[in-house]
């Protein structure tokens, strides 16, 4: 049979292993005997050809999604031959292509992590054929959020932080880190900070508050939102007059600073006066 093997049947079946590194060649030799003992022979050759070899390897294998992805092929033909005398069809996202080193793009779900397969199928220069698949997985990107109780308020200003964020699949907030960035000089990783906003120079200050949400894979996203702390108001008057003899007109200038409205009290009566009042002092 050409493969070790010997047969006395008609009809003869044989195995032919192919080689791993060229085509395989196999002489078939028959020889027919009649019951007078004259005889022939007749040989054939069989070519068996080797079964390629399907690799390749994707540049990443999980990534936060989108996710870019080049394919490294690796397949060779296991002849003779080398990779530029073979054929290939991939499937990739439901898509079809014949490159030799296509590139994929895998988008995240919005509720949990998700799993793409990309199948190789490599063919020899003879139609010997060989598949290769690997899996990609794809993180969702998160959702930072947080609210604030108000955004304005009186220094010092100390907002209430609520951290709604989200890993955007099957966790929760527990799972997740942060980086904050308070506007005032200081920075956080507790989920809800306790910041303390202080105005300067008399006047309103605007902070701005960013926040950096990572999931449990390393995904990012990112928010911000302002607040306002006010400064207190300084309340003070001086008098035309410290001291008189009654009756006696003394006008009264409002010397204050960072002030709205004013309420002065007179006579033992509080007032909503504004500009400067002049009042009459009997004694």
């Amino acid at each position: 049979m050409g493969n070790g093997n010997y047969s006395t049947a008609k009809n003869a079946n044989g195995v032919f292993v192919a080689s791993q590194e060229q085509d395989s060649i196999y002489s078939v030799k028959l020889i027919a005997t009649t019951e007078h003992g004259c005889s022939d022979s007749t040989t054939s050759e069989i070519t068996v050809f080797p079964k390629p070899l399907s690799k390749f390897t994707p540049s990443t294998t999980a990534g936060c999604g989108p996710v870019e992805i080049s394919l490294s092929n690796e397949s060779s033909p296991k002849d003779t031959g080398s990779i530029s005398i073979m054929s290939f069809d991939w499937l990739i996202n439901g898509n079809t292509t014949n490159q030799v080193e296509p590139t994929a793009s895998f988008i995240a779900s919005e509720s949990q992590d998700s799993a793409h397969i990309i199948e190789l199928v490599a063919k020899s220069e003879h139609g010997c054929l060989d598949t290769a698949t690997h899996v990609i997985t794809v993180y969702p990107k998160p959702i930072a959020q947080f609210s604030l109780n108000s955004t304005e308020g009186c220094t010092p200003y100390k907002p209430i932080i609520t951290n709604n964020s989200t890993p955007n699949d099957t966790g929760d907030i527990n799972i997740m880190t942060f980086n904050w960035d308070l506007g005032n000089g200081e920075s956080s990783t507790d989920p809800n900070p306790d910041p303390t906003f202080v105005s300067g120079n008399n006047k309103d200050s605007i902070y701005t508050i960013k926040l950096i949400s990572i999931s449990e894979h390393g995904c990012k996203d990112s928010t911000f939102n302002s607040i306002t702390s006010h400064p207190k108001p300084v309340s003070s008057f001086v008098s035309d007059k410290n001291n008189a003899c009654g009756p006696v007109d003394i006008t009264f200038t409002n010397t204050g600073i960072n002030l709205d409205s004013t309420i002065w009290n007179f006579y033992g009566t509080w007032e909503n006066t504004s500009g400067n009042p002049k009042r009459n002092f009997t004694p």
